[in-house]
């Protein structure tokens, strides 16, 4: 039988090379069940209610700030230690439609902890509404990416064990969600040291994980 060839996106491509290193990281499920009924009261009285990726996102970046294990990374190249960043950077996962394909980038979230919650938000909305290009993280993470692989390989290699340029590329926690394909776990892996899921066991109550 004679199929059709195509050609491995930009975007698939970056979720290719996310995944492979993301091969051998430990990985280890932690699933805890929230009271949030004060929190739904409190966002269902606001004008804008803010979205759940955003609530989970500033609330990470106020914990973490007080908890110094959630923003240390392990770095095992070109020995193993610890690198404790001076504060959080969140990457979210974004679901877009590009040249009519499914796809997932990563936007790029800093100082949630002291930004409004509306402006966590919006930078996330932004991310899922505004041309690729216009995305500064977007564009950063596809320029590497449209290089031969062999560059790309070192690339990442080099971008996850020098502790600042990680933290600046890969962030020290990542977010991703389930929840817009209705209940379920999702058990994601992840390059970094945190990779947080939320899914949604009902209409209107998200879980997290």
């Amino acid at each position: 039988m004679r199929g059709t060839a195509r050609n491995v996106s930009l975007p698939r491509r970056l979720i290719a090379d996310l995944m492979h290193a993301s091969i051998r990281v430990p990985f280890v499920s932690l699933r805890r069940t929230l009271d949030i009924r004060p929190l739904l009261k409190a966002r269902a009285m606001a004008a804008q209610p803010p979205g759940w990726a955003a609530i989970f996102v500033k609330a990470f970046f106020l914990v973490a700030k007080d908890q110094p294990v959630l923003r240390t990374l392990y770095l095992k190249w070109p020995w193993g230690r610890f690198y404790e960043l001076p504060r959080s950077i969140g990457m979210v996962t974004i679901a877009r439609v590009e040249n009519a394909e499914d796809c997932v980038l990563l936007q790029r979230i800093s100082a949630a902890d002291e930004n409004p919650l509306s402006e966590v938000d919006a930078a996330i909305h932004y991310a899922k509404d505004a041309p690729v290009a216009k995305v500064p993280a977007f564009r950063k993470m596809l320029r590497a990416t449209a290089l031969p692989l062999p560059l790309r390989r070192l690339l990442w290699l080099v971008g996850l064990n020098v502790g600042r340029q990680r933290a600046n590329y890969f962030g020290s926690f990542g977010v991703t969600s389930a929840a817009a394909y209705g209940g379920g776990e999702l058990h994601a892996l992840g390059p970094g040291p945190i990779l947080s899921a939320m899914t949604s066991p009902g209409p209107t109550r998200p879980s997290m994980s």
